[in-house]
């Protein structure tokens, strides 16, 4: 299991992934992370036939935007749709939260997991964490 936390209030631009600049629990070899990026590497099984599968469950709180902010996961570059969280901002100091939570499956290969602003102005994050815990 791996934790990393944004503890900073940052502006993450659309198309941007939201950086994360604390590690509370490090992933060992099987999840990486370098301090401040907005990418996490989980490692596959080595075997096709045999995919790991990771739980990743992204919280935070968005600001800064009136209108909407939407937010997703992404793996290798790709949305995943079932992770799309939205919010309509009446005004650019309320706070609102967001999160979602999918199952990845890592075959042979690594893989790269970002969570990134999708629609609108830029996002102001804060208070935001992410957990990827293996499953099998």
């Amino acid at each position: 299991m791996a934790e990393y936390t944004l503890t900073n209030a940052t502006a993450v631009a659309v198309g941007s992934a939201v950086p994360f600049n604390n590690t509370v629990v490090d992933g060992g070899c099987s999840i990486r992370h370098r301090a401040g990026s907005g990418i996490i590497t989980v490692k596959g099984s080595g075997c096709c036939k045999c995919p790991r599968r990771y739980r990743v469950n992204f919280h935070g709180n968005v600001s800064g935007v009136q209108g909407a902010m939407v937010l997703g996961i992404y793996l290798d570059g790709e949305l995943l749709p079932e992770t799309r969280m939205s919010v309509v901002g009446t005004g650019t100091t309320a706070v609102y939260s967001v999160d979602a939570v999918t199952i990845i499956p890592a075959d042979c290969c690594c893989h790269s997991i970002s969570v990134r602003v999708i629609t609108g102005d830029a996002v102001t994050v804060n208070n935001a964490g992410i957990i990827v815990e293996r499953e099998a």
